[in-house]
């Protein structure tokens, strides 16, 4: 359910639900309404714009659609009113309009993403020539393999591998319902990603596989909520993942690979939105994102039982990573800019003075576990990036004379 909008009397309001199949339908519903009603199918947003119409994408045409909103009715059929506008996997697209007439789109805009290598000057170069629907990345330990996870909007994911030195790409996961969120194992024989249940309502659980395809998956978890791991200790020994579900916006938990005891365990479970949580390579720290404060911050506690807690990032930040040798830290600030961090885990937990290395176009409204991830040296680093020139926005005044 998204995409939230009052109707002009403030009884009723527009939504947006999804279904197991992708689809996606605006529905109207009225203040303490048991039930909705159905308007429409459409992949896009939908705006109201007075005096009466539902604007929303289709087939890249911006369109209006006659509404009467104090009877909640579509009547005729969509009138274009402007061209070459995309749709991201949650429906966005690049339009807005006021009270009084005035519209304003982005036309040609490519909402796909690129991935790029970025040194720690800030060169870039690309990491893969084509522009995609990329979400979730995530190296291999050795540098020379990509899993990555790819929706092109029907809801359906599913992870590849790319193999650079090859130049190969194969489909890793095949399943007809979604799968996403690859995580290599320290070996890098095999690797744990996300899967959807039957019903997508009730979230996903965790899945490992031979990392070179052969065998069918295992399943390791089987309870509702969603879940997507976000690291794996560099012994083996445990998985870490983040939990989302009825009660919590985000936990983490620490799910066992060996022995008989694969019972996950709880290890930042608060009234916060906890997420990221990466272990240092000594699996003797996490790190992890909070909101603790009001606002999205970097810390690092003890691992597997916290005794303390350190706060790293210090204006905003979000998706810790470790370099290879546990020396130093990187995260994403409020800003656009990668950090660096130096540190010490030899006997307890130190820092120095975060350090911004380069600012990148991340593109913040994906909802993805990290939008980069550094090479084991932290030299360089792949980043989920948006287009490098965006069009520039048309204004339309009193668009609607131009219907009647």
């Amino acid at each position: 359910v998204g995409w939230p909008e009052f109707l002009p009397d403030g009884r009723h309001f527009l939504y947006m639900t999804g279904s197991e199949s992708g689809e996606r339908t605006l529905m109207v519903k009225a203040l303490g309404a048991k039930e909705g009603k159905e308007l429409l199918k459409t992949m896009s947003k939908v705006a109201y714009a007075p005096p009466g119409f539902l604007v929303y994408v289709r087939e890249k045409t911006l369109v209006a659609h006659p509404f009467d909103a104090a009877r909640q009715e579509l009547s005729g059929e969509p009138i274009p009113i402007g061209d070459g506008l995309g749709v991201n996997l949650i429906g966005g697209a690049a339009f807005s309009l006021s009270t009084n007439g005035v519209l304003s789109y982005r036309a040609g805009e490519d909402l796909n993403r690129r991935l790029v290598w970025i040194d720690r000057s800030g060169k870039e170069t690309p990491a893969l020539d084509e522009a995609r629907e990329y979400w979730d990345t995530w190296l291999s330990p050795d540098g020379t393999r990509l899993a990555y996870d790819i929706d092109e909007g029907t809801g359906k994911g599913d992870v590849w591998i790319r193999d650079f030195s090859r130049g190969v790409t194969t489909r890793f996961t095949f399943a007809p319902e979604a799968e996403y969120a690859p995580t290599w194992s320290p070996d890098g024989r095999r690797i744990v990603f996300s899967k959807e249940r039957k019903n997508r309502a009730e979230g996903s659980d965790l899945f490992v596989k031979d990392a070179m395809g052969k065998g069918e998956p295992e399943q390791l978890t089987d309870t509702p909520g969603f879940k997507y791991a976000t690291d794996w200790s560099a012994n083996g020994d445990d998985l870490i993942f983040l939990h989302e579900g009825k009660d919590t916006d985000g936990d983490l938990w620490a799910l066992p690979m060996k022995g008989a005891d694969r019972k996950p365990v709880p290890l930042l479970q608060t009234k916060f939105t906890e997420s990221g949580g990466s272990l240092s390579p000594d699996g003797r720290f996490l790190a992890y994102r909070s909101n603790e404060s009001g606002r999205a911050e970097v810390y690092v506690q003890e691992f597997p039982v916290a005794h303390s807690k350190w706060q790293v990032s210090t204006e905003g930040g979000r998706d810790p990573f470790w370099r290879g040798d546990g020396r130093e830290m990187y995260y994403r600030a409020a800003d656009l800019s990668l950090m660096a961090v130096p540190v010490t885990t030899a006997t307890t937990f130190e820092m120095g003075t975060p350090k911004a290395l380069f600012k990148a176009r991340f593109p913040t409204q994906l909802p993805a576990r990290g939008l980069y991830r550094p090479t084991r040296d932290g030299q360089r680093f792949l980043v989920l990036s948006t287009a490098a020139t965006i069009p520039p926005a048309i204004v339309v005044l009193n668009w609607p004379s131009a219907l009647r």
